[in-house]
């Protein structure tokens, strides 16, 4: 009989992880959420806000913006609060669970899509952008493929609840 070593390789290991990462991000990117231009934010969350977020998950802070999940009572509604540095602008998005520590949330805006992960420390936003490709002979409307640019950003201080 011909057995093969149980050992792991290193390299093959680290390929399939990042692969395994990669994979992920990009299919949050792809996860259908409401957008928030068609989604009215709830009164409570207003309130929630202005007082920093009773309802606190959790909370990060990367040299470009802060990062805030918030929830509400009900434990199940969850809300990213994403503030630049400056604190002049901030976006509140509807957010989901993508694990079940309450450790990694999504959410979307348009063409932007948050990712932010907590245990590894960090946020990840993929901008999926429209690139018209134009037929030569312009018979029909130019066909719209997309490209798609991620940024990561790594969170330095972090706050659980």
């Amino acid at each position: 009989m011909n057995f093969t070593s149980s050992k792991p390789d290193s390299k093959r290991s680290a390929f399939f992880a990042q692969l395994g990462i990669g994979t992920l991000l990009f299919l949050a990117s792809l996860y259908q959420l409401p957008n928030s231009s068609a989604y009215a934010v709830p009164q409570k969350l207003q309130l929630a806000q202005a007082s920093h977020c009773p309802g606190l998950l959790a909370r990060g802070t990367s040299e470009k913006r802060s990062v805030t999940i918030c929830r509400n009572d009900d434990n199940k509604t969850f809300y990213m609060v994403l503030r630049d540095r400056t604190g002049d602008k901030e976006t509140s998005l509807p957010a989901s669970l993508i694990d079940n520590n309450f450790n990694a949330f999504v959410a979307k805006n348009g063409n932007f899509t948050y990712t932010v992960d907590y245990s590894n420390k960090k946020l990840t936003i993929v901008q999926r952008i429209p690139v018209p490709i134009a037929s030569r002979y312009q018979t029909r409307p130019p066909k719209i493929i997309y490209r798609y640019l991620t940024t990561t950003e790594v969170l330095s201080a972090i706050l659980m609840s």
